[in-house]
């Protein structure tokens, strides 16, 4: 694999040290030239675009499908995971109607509050699971805690704080044979981990897009299993959402049975444009090879900010991690600003914490760059 190749094709990456995927990932040129090119050919042919914009929507939709396991029924285009984990708590809590008492939701302690405020928000009572000491989140644990009043289970993929991996293709079976709806945010996994929404049984997966999958601001991927959509209707509904949108008939509900019936009225195009562009891109690469380069990226980070004595969050095994390490520092904040203007993007988790994400884009030399910046020695 020519890594220096694919280095070239984002911008952003060739100028600095940008280790800060797990906050926005840099895009790359075929994303934004793809969004340009369809702002471009509305501004050229206005409505007589809409058809060719749509082809290439469908398209994004399927490279979307493809790399997440899914089928093309399951993906929905929202704007945000805090927007799909509303629709997922509203749809989950449908149940009451019929009497369920179930009103808790499992969450995981280091959760991204996109993961947890709608669920709190909706009526549902947090029982949250706490780390092993070293940060991990272990199936059995997980398991152990859900109760009969359990209705959901929310867990990321990876923690966006610690880097954390959860083996979430374990989870999705022995809960769904208890009736409990898994939710997975792989928010902080697509893009670098293999992805198999269909084959792990999972009620539902919610993705934002701009960090791995380097795909840019307002896009947002929700997966609705054929189970979840059978059993819940659609919290939302609008024109587009209907079998037959251009029948334009304002007295009769016939919504689609397909998850893109979230997908409720006119957006921007150009973002699913760029999305289908960057999924393209880390196709053609191969997500397998996507995560080796990672591991070992992060895996050299993480060995010499500890052989530097630096406090590494971050678990050791690269079945427990993926490509976030982050590591504990006493002049944090001062440091953070000294590697800011040094060229060296990364991101403040806590007063004393310091968060590292290399993607595919990234060097060794990168990774020394901020080892050397550290203090380390190698």
């Amino acid at each position: 694999m020519d890594w220096s190749d694919i280095r070239s094709r984002f911008p952003a990456a060739t100028s600095r040290v940008y280790v800060d995927a797990a906050a926005i990932g840099v895009i790359p040129q075929v994303a934004t030239d793809a969004a340009v090119a369809a702002h471009r050919l509305l501004g050229e042919q206005g409505i007589l675009a809409i058809e060719p914009l749509l082809a290439k929507q469908a398209a994004a939709r399927a490279s979307v499908a493809a790399l997440l396991g899914a089928e093309v029924e399951d993906v929905a285009f929202t704007g945000c995971t805090s927007e799909s984990m509303n629709w997922l708590a509203m749809m989950a809590a449908q149940s009451r109607a019929g009497g369920d008492t179930r009103d808790e939701v499992l969450l995981l302690a280091d959760e991204f509050p996109s993961s947890t405020l709608p669920w709190l928000h909706h009526g549902f009572r947090p029982i949250w699971v706490q780390p092993e000491a070293d940060n991990t989140y272990p199936v059995g644990k997980i398991l152990d805690a859900v109760t009969p009043r359990t209705r959901a289970v929310v867990t990321s993929q990876v923690q966006y704080r610690t880097g954390a991996r959860v083996n979430v293709g374990a989870l999705s079976g022995p809960l769904a044979e208890r009736d409990v709806l898994h939710i997975i945010n792989a928010t902080q996994a697509a893009g670098v981990i293999a992805q198999d929404f269909r084959g792990w049984g999972a009620a539902a997966m919610a993705v934002t897009p701009l960090k791995w999958l380097c795909s840019g601001l307002g896009n947002g991927i929700l997966l609705l299993s054929p189970a979840l959509r059978a059993s819940c209707r659609m919290p939302v509904t609008g024109w587009l959402s209907q079998v037959d949108p251009f029948a334009m008939d304002n007295t009769t509900l016939d919504p689609r049975g397909d998850a893109s019936a979230l997908e409720v009225g006119g957006v921007s195009i150009a973002r699913h444009w760029a999305l289908g562009a960057s999924v393209d891109l880390f196709r053609s690469v191969g997500i397998d090879a996507i995560e080796a380069r990672v591991l070992a990226l992060s895996g050299r980070l993480a060995d010499g900010l500890r052989a530097a004595g630096a406090p590494v969050l971050t678990p050791i095994d690269d079945r427990d991690r993926a490509g976030t390490v982050s590591a504990r520092r006493p002049d944090a904040e001062a440091w953070h600003a000294r590697a800011m203007a040094a060229g060296i993007v990364h991101s403040p988790r806590g007063a004393d914490t310091l968060r590292f994400s290399p993607h595919l884009y990234n060097t060794e030399d990168d990774i020394d760059r901020v080892l050397d910046a550290w203090g380390a020695t190698r």
